[in-house]
């Protein structure tokens, strides 16, 4: 009669898990079931500026996480998938410290770019569907800082620190991630001549490759072959006169880089100096994981972009600006606009050819190169070189328009 009892009890028990399971799936980056395909697809991604315009982060978030950014720009949020068909929609809800919303999404959109009014703790909630099956993000708190506060929490921190990630896509047989390293390590050198090293698979050794060198950090991106089971390693050094330059150390620090394989020669000679991570193609998705399995971010093979404005400005705005990754979409009433761009606020413009959308004929579009990140700053109008025009009326109707400086502003 126990053992009855106990076999009943735990067949309840399971039906109940198994009810759950049904109506709440965990939308957590890189699960999968027994066949190895990706069966938690939604990810809720931001991207901020620090309290200093040159600190930018872009990462996945899930519930109940906390980031920071300063009230001088704007913080962005999007859910992926954000191409193809279909793609996730949610409805962005942000509340003040009083629980008074400041904002919700009119309509169920894929991302929002949200500038605070003034410092203070919010909290971001997101609701929607991909598919026929709905998702929600809770309880994410959004820290915005006066210009110049510089946050204490070693959360902040992440696990492959001094190092970051974003942007990890496959373009054909290569992949690509951009890479952020904080040049902490030899802070009294940052304005020496810095550059990247890299090599594939223990071999294929290349140096001196071009960074965008800032105070606190060096950006560039690494290419390497979308083949499964790659190893990439890399590291940042500079130029002090001896041969090959003075390198970061992957080892430092109590705790060192999740990115650091934990030995000289492991799983190549040499590897202690390097930062390094193994691609995974595992069916119609690509990850990046550390030597020893631990998640960094994950993919799905890119598609055709079937809609424009899965990202941008909101209702408010009539649509004006959208983007899909690199793809951007404008509107305007010139038959053949012209485009412009640079990343930050220095610089020569460079410019691309605008199409007529083929989805949309209401919009124009561009590829910005893959790779460019930063704070770019855009136009559209008429003309090119000296002879460029601007469209300021129409420009102006957009939430990323810079009225001090003429110009469109956001994240990239």
């Amino acid at each position: 009669m126990k053992t009855r009892s106990i076999v009943v009890l735990f067949a309840l028990v399971l039906m109940a898990l198994m009810t759950a399971c049904e109506k709440d799936l965990n939308f957590y980056p890189g699960s999968s079931d027994n066949d190895g395909d990706i069966i938690n697809r939604v990810e809720l991604n931001y991207s901020v500026h620090g309290p200093e315009k040159s600190a930018v982060e872009k990462n996945a978030i899930v519930s109940g996480a906390e980031i920071s950014g300063s009230v001088n720009y704007y913080f962005s949020f999007w859910l992926t998938p954000a191409t193809g068909d279909p793609i996730a929609l949610g409805i962005f809800e942000i509340r003040n410290e009083d629980d008074v919303i400041v904002y919700i999404s009119a309509t169920a959109e894929n991302g929002i770019d949200h500038k605070f009014s003034e410092p203070g703790v919010y909290t971001l909630i997101v609701n929607g569907n991909l598919g026929g099956t709905s998702f929600n993000f809770n309880n994410i708190e959004i820290n915005v800082l006066e210009s110049g506060v510089i946050p204490d929490d070693p959360d902040e921190i992440p696990a492959t620190s001094p190092v970051r990630l974003h942007n990890f896509h496959i373009d054909g047989n290569t992949a690509y991630v951009n890479v952020v390293i904080s040049k902490s390590e030899y802070q009294a050198q940052s304005s020496a001549n810095w550059f990247h090293v890299k090599r594939v698979n223990g071999t294929d050794w290349s140096t001196n490759n071009a960074v965008v060198s800032e105070e606190d950090s060096v950006r560039f991106t690494l290419s390497f072959p979308a083949t499964n089971q790659t190893y990439v390693e890399f590291n940042a050094a500079f130029h002090d006169g001896s041969t090959g330059g003075m390198w970061l150390t992957p080892s430092a620090g109590q705790n060192p880089s999740i990115l650091y394989s934990g030995a000289t020669n492991t799983p190549y000679n040499n590897s202690g100096s390097f930062f390094g991570m193994r691609l995974n193609i595992n069916g119609s998705s690509a990850e990046l994981r550390t030597y020893d399995g631990i998640l960094l971010l994950s993919t799905e093979d890119e598609v055709e972009i079937t809609i424009p404005g899965n990202n941008g400005d909101g209702p408010a705005n009539d649509y004006t600006i959208r983007w899909s990754g690199y793809t951007h979409f404008f509107k305007t009433e010139i038959s053949d606009p012209t485009f412009r761009y640079r990343i930050g606020s220095t610089g020569d413009y460079e410019f691309l050819t605008a199409t007529v959308c083929p989805t949309n004929s209401e919009y124009f579009q561009v590829e910005i190169p893959a790779g460019t990140t930063g704070e770019m700053r855009f136009q559209f109008g008429t003309g090119t070189g000296s002879s460029f025009i601007p469209s300021l009326i129409e420009m102006s109707q957009s939430m990323y328009y810079e009225g001090t400086t003429l110009e469109l502003v956001k994240n990239i």
